[in-house]
């Protein structure tokens, strides 16, 4: 982040957006990334074992209600970096577990407790009736961004904050989803979200025990063979999906990694114009996974020499992927 230029704006006696970094809406995120910063440090040396960061729109937004932070602390698995606390409109990875919620019916007005799931039985549509905390792993959600409320374990404060005096740390939301996503970098983030307002079990891949949408059964925990088994497979997840929820899974929720056997750099959004240009099908067993950047980089290349018109797709999809503009 360019901070000389931020002090620059900020020591003009009209405070006048004069800089790149003001004038194109970079200063608050330079903002929240001091501050998400500042707690981790200051919860480190407090020897905090789990935080919980709100930011000004979190009380709106949490997934999960302060009654149940304690349980969810204990309930994590023990590789746990963090956990976004929102609910996202796409499956994230794996489902984990559930387990025993204290907030039933507490929920107060202008929370998630009306988020509903229309898909479940009619007593348990939302957040306020649902008697469960739904676990999920949160390493296959493309584009991402939003940190209103987020779970931080002791463990990866302090892989955090190393990290970041070695190698910085970007714009705090959507550098943290990525960061979740992106493995072989030297941070691998173990992270996860949680919801008491459940996902519909055809917009996610891998596993979905019978007991996911029972309302009577109220905790349980999927084997850990088969969450290592989709860590491992990155068809199977899909397949699942596919399997449960078709064109629809196919197209809006699949799993579309970007790098290497042993590197995800970071991954493809299954739907949309660049999606169809490229042909990807995550329902096809023989799609290639990952997809190579060697695959993305060729194609735009070909495809920018056809016409003018599709380069300007291919600029948007560099950005989307956050690769450089290629010289040609």
């Amino acid at each position: 982040m360019p901070f000389d230029e931020v002090y620059a704006a900020e020591s003009r006696d009209d405070h006048v957006c004069v800089t790149p970094s003001c004038t194109q809406n970079r200063h608050h995120h330079l903002g929240a990334k001091l501050s998400h910063m500042a707690v981790w440090k200051k919860a480190l040396a407090r020897g905090d074992e789990h935080v919980v960061v709100w930011e000004q729109d979190g009380r709106g937004i949490h997934s999960v209600s302060p009654l149940d932070y304690a349980e969810l602390g204990r309930q994590l698995p023990a590789d746990t970096d963090m956990v976004w606390l929102v609910n996202t409109p796409r499956g994230p990875g794996q489902f984990v577990k559930k387990f025993r919620s204290k907030a039933t019916g507490t929920w107060g007005d202008k929370t998630q407790g009306a988020t509903r799931g229309d898909w479940i039985d009619p007593s348990t549509r939302s957040a306020n009736d649902s008697k469960s905390v739904y676990l999920y792993k949160f390493d296959r959600l493309c584009g991402w961004a939003g940190a209103g409320a987020l779970m931080l374990t002791k463990r990866g404060m302090e892989r955090l904050s190393k990290y970041g005096s070695e190698k910085g740390v970007d714009m705090i939301d959507a550098w943290l989803a990525g960061r979740c996503i992106a493995t072989g970098d030297g941070l691998d983030l173990k992270c996860y979200t949680a919801m008491t307002a459940p996902i519909s079990p055809k917009n996610l891949g891998g596993y979905v025990p019978e007991w996911y949408s029972d309302v009577n059964v109220d905790e349980g925990t999927v084997p850990q063979e088969q969450i290592d088994e989709i860590e491992r497979d990155p068809h199977l997840y899909n397949r699942l999906g596919c399997e449960r929820g078709g064109a629809e899974f196919e197209h809006t929720y699949a799993w579309l990694p970007v790098g290497t056997v042993d590197q995800t750099r970071n991954c493809h959004a299954p739907s949309g114009e660049a999606a169809a240009r490229h042909g990807f099908k995550a329902c096809d067993p023989n799609q290639e996974l990952p997809i190579k950047v060697e695959t993305l980089w060729s194609s735009r290349v070909s495809s920018r020499a056809s016409s003018r018109a599709s380069s300007r797709a291919n600029a948007r999809l560099d950005a989307e992927l956050g690769y450089p503009r290629l010289a040609v």
